[in-house]
């Protein structure tokens, strides 16, 4: 109680200090002097107008940098063809070129097969040393694996992930000025488990030919 009289006083006190703050101006201030007074009075406020334009275009600039650098990203994506197969994106999809770009990943495995070109027995995903360059919207692919065939190998495998299914990395780059940046990529097969998808000559059958029971 004693504190909130206190504190409605408050008023009163500041503008009787204001008041007398006034009357000692009048008295002994020139004019003369209430013209210098004035003319300090707008400088300080054109400085503290200064002051906060400034702030507010250097916050601009530092959001324009951020909006003008690249972004790099890496995930996986249903292949636009087949779709039971996989593929590894890298796209820039920031507003400059990436440059230098290097994926950081434990080994990406694949279901085992023998390559038909050098005859080797192919457990992982190859990966580039370097993407030298990606321009906004440009995009690295490269087929992964099949997830019928992942599936499979599973199955053989008494229900075990061995392949692994989460790929936790890093996707480093380099703007023109030689800035450097790092985002952070997860590649999760799970997130495509029991998904639907529709190709086109699915879809093509399915408005002109009658369904025939047990064909899908």
């Amino acid at each position: 109680m004693s504190f909130w009289y206190e504190f409605s006083g408050w008023p009163q006190f500041i503008g009787d200090h204001m008041r007398a703050v006034y009357h000692w101006l009048h008295d002994h201030v020139s004019p003369d002097g209430w013209s210098a007074l004035g003319t300090w009075a707008i400088a300080g406020v054109a400085a503290v107008a200064t002051f906060f334009a400034l702030r507010q275009m250097r916050e601009a600039l530092v959001t324009l940098d951020k909006h003008a650098q690249p972004n790099v990203v890496a995930y996986a994506a249903l292949n636009p063809e087949v779709s039971q197969y996989f593929d590894l994106v890298v796209t820039n999809c920031g507003h400059t070129p990436a440059y230098h770009v290097k994926l950081k990943f434990p080994v990406l495995t694949v279901t085992p097969y023998e390559n038909l070109v050098t005859g080797e027995h192919t457990t992982e995903l190859h990966l580039p040393d370097e993407i030298t360059v990606l321009v906004p919207g440009q995009e690295w692919r490269t087929l992964w694996d099949s997830a019928i065939e992942r599936e499979q190998h599973r199955n053989n495998n008494d229900g075990r992930d061995v392949l692994g299914s989460r790929f936790e990395g890093t996707v480093k780059f380099q703007d023109r000025g030689g800035n450097s940046y790092t985002n952070r990529a997860i590649l999760d097969w799970n997130s495509f488990r029991d998904t639907l998808s529709v190709s086109a000559d699915c879809r093509f059958r399915l408005k002109t030919d009658p369904l025939v029971p047990g064909e899908f």
